[in-house]
């Protein structure tokens, strides 16, 4: 009796290796796509969009993606299904299933979040303390993107409208539509140069220059997007404003979005400092991974050090006493300056009023004199920064000095101030003493602080002030 071949089965489960015969993908793909109850539509884009279905297999609602063209968008579509099936992070949104309507359009099932973009959060936050609180957002976006890059893929279309914020705390980067995985599996930065030279893909405002000009792109690209976000999240406004798309697309290629700072000068410091690394016009000067600026957003938002920004040294004292303030003890503080901070406050005795308000603020002179005519604390810090002779050494000490001198003068302008104001009359004894309080605060901090100069940090401060 002839041997005869197996029949095949088109409606068994894949084999552990992954292969199987077309009729069986094309069984499973219509048995997927009879597992959807198609809903409402939800979004449009250029290319696809999205709607509400009910999975039928597990009651639940998702999000279904499908192309405009199919025969121009199918392919797409099957690409970005399974580059987002490989990419498995909280901040990525999930795809559950992938098949082809009875229609014959292709489309792919994926997590439903309910919630609004980032995008519509900025625009619902008018003041700059608003959006800070949507830093932390930002920073979740940048790790998402770090993972992506370390499994080889660029998302090349990173903005605003593309972050869900889900009712419950989810945040989604979304739309990798234009996304491009690197054959091999993971790679590192600098190998994900993935775009033609000639194309141009993505949202202008976005858009890194080299990126807006059709060159070759690698992850740096979406590395200026992060940051570009970050701008319209300090601002209010998207790079390069209201301009047209065209005008925009013109100015990302050629020019330099108007400075975060004169935007917006109230914005952190340390945040205009990683938006300008972030969206240098040349790769070579951004962060070298998205890793990177998702490191430097976690920093600021625990109080640390950012690696975009260079502290002088007084900043860097100023900081410091921030993080320790519960452990500097009036004791501390009084070993710093012959006199204690509670002589700073006290009432010369037997001294008309007048004359008591002029002399408000010479005790201040006792830490910190501005003319350094006297025996204050600038001694001492001389001491520790020009230690060893280090070159540039005597510079240093003038620079932290003239800040200290500013920080002394404005003390004793203001102790004056409140007193001659308290003796006219213009301020109540309650307000009086709460500035009284304030200003022992302030001193208290320019005691710690100039103690930070002489101490053990004085060297540090030193190094950190000469690459200032």
């Amino acid at each position: 009796m002839p041997h005869e071949p197996p029949q095949r089965d088109d409606t068994a489960p894949l084999s552990h290796d992954g292969v199987t015969g077309s009729r069986t993908a094309a069984a499973a793909a219509v048995l997927a796509a009879r597992r959807y109850e198609p809903l409402d539509e939800i979004a449009r884009g250029g290319a696809g969009r999205i709607r509400r279905a009910r999975d039928l297999a597990f009651d639940r609602i998702v999000a279904i993606k499908e192309p405009l063209d199919p025969e121009r968008g199918g392919a797409r579509l099957r690409a970005e299904a399974e580059i987002l099936a490989r990419l498995q992070h909280p901040s990525i949104i999930p795809v559950y299933d992938a098949g082809v309507r009875d229609d014959g359009i292709p489309f792919f099932a994926m997590k439903l979040v309910d919630g609004g973009s980032l995008r519509e959060a900025i625009a619902a936050a008018p003041t700059l303390e608003q959006r800070l609180a949507l830093i932390p957002e930002v920073a979740a976006v940048a790790e998402a993107i770090a993972y992506a890059h370390a499994q080889g893929v660029i998302h090349r279309d990173i903005k605003p409208a593309n972050v869900l914020l889900g009712a419950f705390g989810e945040i989604m980067v979304i739309d990798w539509g234009l996304a491009k995985r690197i054959a091999g599996g993971p790679a590192d930065a600098a190998a994900l140069n993935a775009t033609t030279t000639g194309t141009v893909k993505g949202t202008p405002a976005y858009m890194a220059p080299e990126q807006a000009r059709g060159e070759r792109i690698d992850a740096r690209a979406d590395v200026y997007a992060i940051g570009a976000m970050l701008y319209q999240v300090l601002t209010g406004v998207a790079p390069f404003g209201d301009r047209s798309a065209s005008e925009v697309l013109d100015a990302a290629a050629l020019e330099l979005p108007e400075p975060v700072e004169q935007l917006q000068p109230r914005a952190p410091a340390d945040l205009v400092a990683i938006t300008r690394r972030a969206m240098a016009r040349d790769p070579a000067d951004r962060y070298a991974t998205a890793a990177q600026i998702a490191g430097d957003l976690r920093r600021f938002q625990t109080g640390r050090l950012v690696s975009a920004r260079r502290y002088s040294p007084v900043a860097r004292a100023r900081r410091w006493l921030r993080k320790r303030r519960g452990a500097i003890t009036a004791a501390a503080v009084a070993a710093v300056a012959a006199v204690g901070v509670a002589e700073l406050t006290r009432a010369p005795a037997g001294v008309a009023p007048a004359v008591q308000c002029e002399q408000r603020g010479e005790p201040m002179r006792a830490l910190w004199d501005p003319a350094h005519a006297g025996a204050d604390g600038s001694g001492a810090i001389r001491a520790a920064l020009v230690a060893g002779d280090r070159p540039g050494a005597r510079a240093v000490f003038a620079r932290v000095a003239a800040q200290l001198d500013d920080h002394a003068r404005s003390w004793m302008s203001a102790r004056v101030e409140s007193c001659e104001s308290h003796a006219r009359g213009d301020q109540s004894d309650t307000l009086f003493d709460l500035r009284e309080r304030c200003l022992e605060l302030r001193s208290q901090e320019l005691a710690a602080l100039a103690a930070e100069c002489a101490g053990a940090q004085g060297s540090r401060a030193a190094k950190a002030a000469q690459h200032h």
